[in-house]
């Protein structure tokens, strides 16, 4: 998520807003280089909702990001970060009491990516951070499943998809499955079913797609996604 210049009007009220997790990937290089045979670490600032707010600016329309870093060096980076591609942080904090979480991405023998995980100033925020205001003049509200992990993130992600469907706004759910974080794999699967259940447009790659649905084709998504409530946007 480099820095890039987005020609939006900053005084806009968002139309899409995300919530959830920001956070700096550490890469090593060169690239593709399993951790132990890194020769250095690239900065790189991320976390799925946070590169959507991101992308979403860039593509002109008015994006707004829902999340907590720690006041820290890092965070303070990530906070730059978005400013400078324009989305809206009126929603945005950062907190002491955590550390802004940072993710060391590695290659394993086969090489498929692996994760690390330091941090979690991100799954602080607190219903209270959340406002009603803010969320009713959006269109459009996109979340994932890290900040439903643990408490108090959860139910603040909560708290906040009934205000999108209480206004009327078009939910969008990404699960961005991410093992190493959740307690228990079967944990993992019952949270991000039930959240499929809130959403009307869903992000999922093949993989995510097997771990929740084992033994079902992914061409058999549209039908089984129906049964499970999730709609084409309105």
């Amino acid at each position: 998520m480099p820095n890039r210049q987005s020609p939006l009007d900053k005084r806009q009220s968002p139309t899409v807003l995300c919530l959830g997790e920001l956070l700096i990937d550490l890469v090593p290089e060169p690239s593709g280089s399993p951790l132990h045979r890194a020769r250095r670490l690239r900065i790189a600032p991320g976390g799925a909702p946070a590169n959507v707010a991101v992308a979403v600016s860039r593509l002109g329309a008015c994006a707004g990001f829902i999340g907590k870093v720690g006041d820290d060096p890092l965070g303070r980076l990530l906070q730059k970060t978005l400013a400078q591609n324009q989305v809206d942080l009126s929603c945005f904090q950062l907190s002491r009491q955590s550390l802004t979480r940072v993710a060391l991405v590695t290659n394993d023998s086969n090489e498929q990516q692996r994760f690390l995980f330091y941090g979690n100033a991100d799954a602080q925020l607190d219903p209270g951070d959340i406002r009603e205001g803010y969320i009713r003049h959006a269109r459009f509200f996109h979340f994932g499943s890290i900040s439903l992990i643990q408490e108090p993130s959860r139910s603040t992600t909560l708290a906040a998809i009934r205000l999108a469907r209480k206004h009327g706004l078009t939910i969008s759910f990404d699960p961005n499955l991410r093992p190493p974080l959740w307690p228990s794999l079967k944990l993992a699967r019952v949270a991000i079913l039930e959240s499929i259940e809130l959403c009307d447009v869903l992000k999922v790659n093949q993989s995510e797609w097997e771990f929740l649905f084992p033994g079902r084709r992914f061409e058999s998504s549209f039908s089984l996604l129906k049964k499970r409530g999730v709609a084409w946007p309105r």
